[in-house]
Order: structure tokens, then sequence, then C-alpha cells
């Protein structure tokens, strides 16, 4: 919450007062109760009444396009990119602008001829509606652009009607429509949240059930883990782990971008990846096994979890989980570095200031 100072406060008053009083003597103001919105201004040294300095406190959540929490809008826009129906993509509050482009690079990665590029290179935006973003609410397109079923050829049969059939469209946004609304994940959080683990258990179970969220099962996944409402199961703990990290994986709409300003953060997928990571390492429900847990950290890597680039980088020149491998090492360090990742860049620049990169 923001406070305004005693000072700052007479000066809004007098302020508000002004056009009223003109050039008649301004009355002694009476300070108000502090009022929340802003900082006071600095006093100057030595100056009398001198306040010690204040600490203010900004407290708030990140908006979203829909309102929700952010973990609750991240998970449900993972899960709307492209796991509905392989070929339909969606319009909805969950898209953004980098969909269109990693949608686009999927069709390079097809290969040559997919796409049809425009004279710059930059690529076609297809006219033809089945081939554009359909939205949920109607997802045959709008009058203007719907298909005539009954004298389009495939649209009532097995046959696909463009890149994304007729069946596809209806189910995509049937899906799609469902997920929007589904409340089951978000109330999972709030019942974990309120320590009411045997709710939370439930709504997770069903939000994974109904929308398959990675987020839903690595949550179960810890909850039988650290034995929160429930004996501790490690098994039942490393089947919800799992589940989460052999969703299907697609790099160009499920790998994470690796932002600077939130360097450590991850998704459901990658938490569960490091969850199996830290047990073989440190050997829960299992023997110590540093390899493997190497092996877990290169699988969070591939997920787009940068710092374990990090982690594998330190693992080689250490000799943790093999032999000792400096050339190994500056590899891992320099790819985390390049992205932007800060750790990364210190332990590479000590391996060069020491001579130490192989």
């Amino acid at each position: 919450m923001l406070r305004l100072s005693y000072p700052l406060a007479i000066v809004f008053v007098l302020a508000a007062l002004a056009p009223m009083v003109h050039a008649q003597a301004p009355a002694p103001a009476v300070a108000p109760a502090p009022a929340t919105g802003t900082v006071a201004p600095p006093v100057a040294p030595g100056a009398e009444g001198d306040a010690p300095p204040q600490v203010v406190t900004i407290t708030g959540k990140k908006s979203t396009p829909t309102g929700e929490s952010l973990p609750v809008f991240t998970a449900k826009k993972r899960m709307l990119r492209g796991s509905l129906a392989e070929k339909c993509q969606l319009d909805t509050p969950y898209s953004s602008t980098d969909d269109d482009m990693e949608n686009y690079l999927e069709q390079l990665s097809e290969g040559p001829g997919e796409v049809e590029l425009n004279e710059d290179g930059t690529p076609v935006m297809p006219n033809d509606p089945l081939r554009q973003k359909l939205s949920i609410n109607s997802p045959m397109g709008d009058v203007s652009t719907m298909v005539d079923s009954s004298s389009v050829k495939g649209t009532g049969s097995s046959q696909a009607l463009g890149p994304c059939g007729a069946r596809d469209r209806r189910f995509a946004a049937g899906r799609g429509r469902i997920l929007s609304k589904d409340k089951s994940f978000a109330e999972g959080l709030d019942a974990y949240s309120a320590k009411d683990y045997a709710r939370a258990i439930e709504q997770f179970k069903i939000a994974y059930d109904k929308i398959g969220y990675p987020e839903a099962a690595a949550a179960l996944g810890k909850i039988y883990l650290n034995g929160q409402g429930v004996p501790r199961d490690v098994a039942m703990g490393k089947s919800w782990l799992l589940k989460a990290i052999d969703e299907k994986f697609n790099p160009h709409r499920d790998r994470l971008r690796f932002d600077p300003k939130d360097p450590e953060g991850f998704n459901g997928r990658i938490e569960a990846t490091l969850v199996m990571a830290k047990m073989s390492l440190y050997g829960i429900g299992a023997r110590k096994d540093p390899a493997e847990a190497c092996k877990w950290y290169a699988r969070a890597a591939e997920f787009g979890y940068v710092p374990a680039l990090n982690t594998l980088g330190l693992a080689a020149q250490s000799g943790v989980g093999g032999p000792k491998d400096a050339a190994k090492a500056r590899a891992y360090f320099q790819e985390a570095a390049e992205a932007g990742y800060l750790p990364a860049q210190f332990n590479l620049a000590k391996m060069y200031y020491l001579g130490t990169q192989g």
C-alpha cells in the first residue's frame, strides 16, 4: 500500500482549493489523514522538521487479458496453443502475435514449398477462411466467410477441408470454450494455498482429466511426494510427474521462452522435470544417481529452461555424473550466457580468466 506524507497531502489540498480562493489569503490548512497514491518529495538536508526516509511497498498482481491469475492464464494459453486440434488455430484472449510466427516456423520445418512468401520474404497471410484463426464462438466463420457445407466436398466426410477440417474446427472450438471457462485448476491453486489439500487434490485431478494441464499433474506429483493431506507416496508422486513430462511436446509451440527479467521462470512440464532431477541427485525414493540427474537437467534444457544449461556446465566442470570435461562445460555456459543468463556469463568469464576453458 502506498502512503503520502503529511507535507505532500497538504500540497494536494492547497492545489484543490486554489481556484476557489484566487487572490484571497489562504486559511491555515489542516493536514488530513495520510492518503494513498504516491510518495512524498524528499526534504532538504538540515531543514526544520526533517523526517526519516520513507519505505514504500507496492503490492499487486500482474494483470492478464482475461483477469485470471498469471499461473492460470499461462497454463490455459499453453493448452490452447496447439493441443486441441493439430491444424486449427484459435483466436482467443490467450493468443498472441508470437503464436503466428511460431506457426509459420512450424510450417517451414515441414519442408520446402509449404509456406508461400511475399517478395520481402514474409509469409503470405492466408485468405482462405479455413486457414485463418477461428473463433471458439463461430468455428465455421461469420456469415461473410462461412463455407456452405453442402457444396464443399469432404465437409461431411473424413476428407480434410483445408489444413483444418470442419470436424477439427468444431472439436477445437468446443474444447477451447470448455478450457476458457474452466475453473478447476484455479480452484485447485486456491485450495492448495489455503492448505486444503483434499480439495486441492480433487480439483487438480479434475483439471488434468478434463483439460490435461501439465501444471496440475506436477502439482499432484509434489503433493504425493511431500505427503500433504495424503500419506507420502513416492511411486504415486513420480507417476504424476511423468504424466506432466510426457505430455506431447512441440518445440515450436511448447518450448519455454527465456526471459532475462524472470530467469528462473518455468512451467509445469519443466517443474516436474526438475523435481525428477532432484530426486535422482539426492536419492529420493531410489539410490542417488547423479548421471540420471544430469539427464533430467538436459531434458529441462530441451524444454527451454536455460538455468539447466548452467547446472549442466557446473556438473561437467566438477565431474558430477560423468568425467570432468572443460570443453563441454564451456559449451553449456556459453549457450546459457548467450541466452542472457547472468550466472552462466559469470562462469564462462571465470573459465577464460583462469584459462580453464578447455
